[in-house]
């Protein structure tokens, strides 16, 4: 269910939606959105593959999804609606305590072919006052251990799979750090693997964040204190599609910082429920 503000949210996203060219087909002859179908990567995987940066009257943010294609499509966003929801963003890491002006961050996070973790989360932390260290998932392990060593992070960040792998590393050179804050996005965070990281690193309180490609990052949580609940970002809209017995359903996003290409009841390909 919806408030008020939802639904205003709603209109206006499927207002700005329903004539662009990526949805004008998918949207024909729908006039309310709340009888508006959801989208997918299929809706508008023909317009992103014809997508062409140049063509554009002004420069785009492109980036890269994975996931439930054969083929990976690449997103463009405005500029400044992509520096508006980070500044969102960061405002809402601060004031949870994730970041600030005393983070010193190892970010472990990739950067590679249109795939941006690594820059977006320097630029997260860079907006909350905080240091990063951009080691990036490619960095030799040796490199990584030395940089801990030697600066000292209040925060460790990256993919879990990669986490493992420093942690493992770590393990067989019998070494033991002293970070006591980890933040992790893009993948799930097994809880196997918390043992170990409070072990290798020292990790006391556990972080993340979720989002995608198609959506940019519109959520974090406070893994350590309330495990499994996400906080959403204001101008972002969560909607679960046909919920089961329990409020469990496909997750459809809409979020209104987009607006020069919109994202309407974007389906991420997750399940979850909304809890008030």
């Amino acid at each position: 269910m919806t408030n008020a503000g939802d639904e205003a949210l709603l209109r206006d996203c499927f207002a700005r939606a329903r004539v662009h060219r990526f949805y004008r087909d998918h949207f024909a002859g729908i006039d309310d959105h709340r009888a508006a179908p959801t989208v997918d990567k299929t809706v508008l995987k023909p317009h992103l593959d014809r997508f062409a940066p140049g063509l554009e009257p002004g420069g785009v943010y492109l980036v890269r999804s994975g996931g439930s294609t054969n083929t990976p499509l690449v997103f463009p966003v405005d500029i400044d609606e992509n520096h508006a929801q980070r500044r969102a963003l960061a405002t809402a890491l601060r004031a949870d305590g994730i970041f600030d002006a005393g983070t010193v961050a190892l970010n472990l996070f990739g950067y590679s072919d249109l795939y941006r973790t690594a820059a977006i989360i320097d630029d997260l932390l860079e907006r909350c006052g905080a240091t990063s260290l951009p080691m990036s998932a490619h960095a030799r392990y040796e490199d990584i251990l030395a940089a801990a060593l030697r600066f000292a992070p209040s925060h460790l960040l990256g993919t879990p799979s990669k986490l493992q792998l420093f942690a493992e590393f770590l393990d067989v050179a019998g070494v033991r750090l002293e970070i006591p804050q980890l933040l992790y996005a893009g993948e799930p965070l097994p809880l196997s693997a918390m043992a170990g990281f409070s072990r290798s690193f020292g990790t006391r309180d556990y972080w993340s964040l979720y989002g995608g490609a198609e959506t940019g990052i519109w959520a974090w949580s406070d893994v350590s204190r309330k495990p499994g609940l996400f906080r959403i970002l204001p101008q972002v809209v969560v909607e679960v599609i046909s919920p089961d017995s329990q409020g469990f359903g496909e997750l459809a996003v809409t979020n209104a910082y987009r607006k020069r290409f919109p994202v309407f009841r974007y389906l991420l390909g997750d399940v979850g429920r909304l809890i008030e």
